[in-house]
């Protein structure tokens, strides 16, 4: 087995046995230095705010939250490092919660894309104000219409307050339905009284 190896203060990677035949030094053992999770498979506070769409406040308030693996190598207040599978399980823990399709599966060995974690991309959505504007109605009738399954949205965070992000294509087709709802109406021929 490797081992990190300490020879005259300088850090090898080589089994022990290998580095006492090259030098011939006696070896001291260094304990495991390894960071929680590899560089390769961390990214930072501000990736994954871009990828969320959210502030780095936010994230770190999920951090906190302990909703991803997380570490901060100089204690709280310095650079945190995330652990990428975890922002990866907890898109995937959105888009169950929003009814929204599995992600596809990555190539073997590759990272899932950013563009692809969230259950529809930041571009695609629509914020529940600009809903009410369209709707021309207020935040009541949107939340029903979200819980009623009509519109297609999730939440960052599971608050009241918490914003929600509403898929464009489900408003859409929520606006067809009822500009076929108005025709199928304005067509029907008056009854007499």
């Amino acid at each position: 087995m490797k081992r990190r190896t300490c020879i005259e203060g300088q850090t090898h990677i080589f089994s022990p046995e290998v580095m006492a035949t090259i030098t011939g030094h006696r070896i001291r053992s260094v304990p495991n230095l390894a960071l929680p999770f590899p560089r390769t498979a961390e990214v930072s506070v501000e990736r994954v705010s871009e990828i969320l769409g959210v502030s780095t406040r936010s994230v770190l308030r999920l951090v906190q939250a302990k909703l991803f693996a997380a570490y901060s190598p100089g204690g709280p207040g310095t650079m945190t490092r995330i652990k990428f599978d975890s922002l990866v399980e907890f898109c995937d823990n959105l888009r169950l919660a929003a009814g929204v399709a599995p992600r596809k599966p990555s190539p073997k060995g590759l990272r899932p894309r950013a563009d692809d974690l969230l259950p529809f991309s930041l571009e695609d959505t629509i914020t529940t104000e600009r809903v009410m504007d369209v709707l021309d109605c207020g935040k009541t009738l949107v939340t029903e219409l979200i819980e009623a399954g009509t519109l297609t949205a999730y939440k960052i965070i599971n608050k009241p307050s918490a914003p929600w992000r509403i898929d464009v294509r489900s408003l859409e087709r929520y606006m067809e339905k009822l500009r076929a709802q108005a025709a199928a109406t304005s067509r029907q021929p008056a009854t007499a009284r």
